[in-house]
């Protein structure tokens, strides 16, 4: 303040001094400024792999100094421990590391840098990719009673999440796709639902689970349909069926 109203006397009565005190009074408010954080954005690998380690790092690309780096995951606080930290390695870096990635993981993760002048940010998703695995086979062979609601279960796990497509054996020998309709249905979690269930449906069922890592898997169930007789004469434990309504 005081520069600034000696400049205003200057101006007027001694222009000589007041170049002088001009140039003194610009550096005077170059050095009071602080440059806001400026990040160099980054992001995670492509081909992470449940159980792996993966790390990301927060560099800080312009901005002045000190600078407070802090991390989220999905928009909330990043909660640390042994197997998820985080480390500085040097005053201008954050470093993000995970250890044996579970899926639990798999999340937006954000890095924020501030400083007095201000605060900059960016966001990494972390995806994971994992061949389909079993998380319940399907039986060999199911049976099944006439006019009741048969459910053949094809339970997968794996990231991204793999699409179950469920295929029927035709004389020929070829598979096709099973067709959507109130006879067939499959749910999200991959189970076939046979509604009102006839003789004919009788056959091979394929169920094939892909997401496009590694290969796909496939497994062939045998349906067997009974009239309810079939069971009590033939000595066969009944089937869970549901009843349509």
């Amino acid at each position: 303040m005081f520069l600034k109203s000696l400049l205003v006397f200057c101006v007027r009565y001694q222009r000589i001094v007041c170049n002088e005190l001009d140039i003194t009074y610009q550096k005077f408010v170059m050095s009071s400024y602080t440059e806001p954080p400026i990040l160099q954005p980054s992001e995670f690998p492509s081909d992470i792999e449940l159980g792996s380690r993966v790390q990301i790092m927060c560099y800080l690309k312009k901005g002045d100094l000190p600078v407070t780096f802090t991390w989220n995951k999905d928009g909330k606080q990043l909660l640390t421990n042994e197997r998820v930290t985080v480390s500085s390695l040097d005053t201008f870096t954050s470093n993000l590391r995970i250890q044996r990635v579970i899926s639990e993981d798999v999340a937006n993760y954000s890095c924020t840098a501030a400083n007095s002048a201000g605060s900059d940010s960016f966001t990494a998703a972390l995806i994971v990719r994992a061949p389909p695995f079993w998380k319940q086979q399907p039986e060999n062979t199911v049976q099944a009673i006439i006019a009741t609601r048969t459910l053949i279960g094809c339970s997968v796990g794996g990231y991204p999440a793999p699409r179950v497509t469920w295929k029927i054996k035709n004389p020929s020998g070829s598979f096709t796709p099973v067709s959507r309709s109130y006879k067939m249905k499959v749910l999200d979690n991959g189970t076939l639902v046979i509604n009102d269930v006839k003789e004919t449906d009788s056959g091979t069922y394929l169920c094939q689970a892909d997401n496009g890592v590694g290969e796909k898997l496939e497994k062939a169930v045998r349906l067997s349909v009974h009239g309810n007789t079939s069971y009590s004469s033939g000595g066969l434990e009944s089937p869970r069926v549901f009843k349509d309504y």
